[in-house]
């Protein structure tokens, strides 16, 4: 896996991580934080670096994702900004898959972005696990190939035995273009097939009474250091001082 980090200097953009799960193909993974509005980082200025990112991954092949939490309302038709971010998004080819809230206020917050012709994301779940206000965006489904498992020689000659060894000269390009799209998603879907997997979630035992139960927990303890540093700095004032 090769990471990349970017933008450290840049309000906004925390990183960028460049996955290689196989040599056929890269997937991008943009974690980001969009800061709140306000007058030291306006909305309109994270758009801007936002819609640089989106213009240097545009001219990259492969799989994108962009998740974190952006800061734009898009649960707020109303919202100028969160429809600004919509309509840039689009623009890019790109699609937002989170629809439900993402905080306890029910905002949707946490966002998770691919391309529109990505069928890697099948579903998404949000869940509260228990941290400060934000929940768990889960992916319940991916789909993938298996391309390392592709045999170079036979894709050679699978592609040499089918039209596009030899198209004709005289087809317009549009007609050849869409001949090579068709005929290397069959070869394609012949040889790394698309699999759908869920992914498993680890404790199904958590529920809602043992996050009330952690909640609780994280309480108490934070009282219990709180109570212990005042006693500490009422001792500590009343303790004579001993003369030299």
């Amino acid at each position: 896996m090769k990471t990349t980090v970017l933008g450290r200097e840049r309000p906004g953009i925390l990183n960028m991580v460049l996955l290689n799960p196989c040599r056929c193909i890269f997937t991008r993974l943009l974690v980001i934080y969009g800061p709140p509005n306000n007058c030291h980082c306006p909305m309109s200025q994270f758009h801007t670096e936002f819609s640089n990112i989106l213009e240097m991954l545009a001219q990259h092949s492969g799989n994108v994702m962009i998740v974190g939490d952006l800061n734009a309302y898009l649960d707020d038709p109303a919202d100028r900004d969160a429809n600004d971010f919509g309509r840039l998004i689009t623009a890019f080819g790109l699609q937002q898959h989170v629809q439900q809230a993402t905080r306890r206020n029910g905002q949707t917050l946490d966002l998770a972005i691919t391309r529109i012709d990505d069928r890697t994301v099948k579903a998404l779940e949000a869940n509260d696990y228990g941290f400060p206000d934000h929940y768990s965006v889960l992916i319940e489904t991916v789909t993938y190939r298996r391309y390392k498992r592709i045999n170079d020689d036979q894709l050679h000659a699978t592609i040499m035995q089918s039209e596009l060894s030899a198209p004709s000269p005289a087809q317009p390009l549009t007609e050849i273009i869409s001949m090579y799209e068709t005929h290397l998603l069959q070869i394609l879907d012949e040889m790394a097939p698309l699999r759908t997997r869920e992914m498993e979630r680890k404790g199904k035992w958590y529920s809602d009474g043992v996050r009330a139960a952690k909640q609780e927990r994280r309480k108490t303890l934070k009282e219990v250091v709180e109570d212990r540093f005042s006693c500490s700095s009422r001792d500590l004032h009343r303790t004579p001082r001993t003369s030299e």
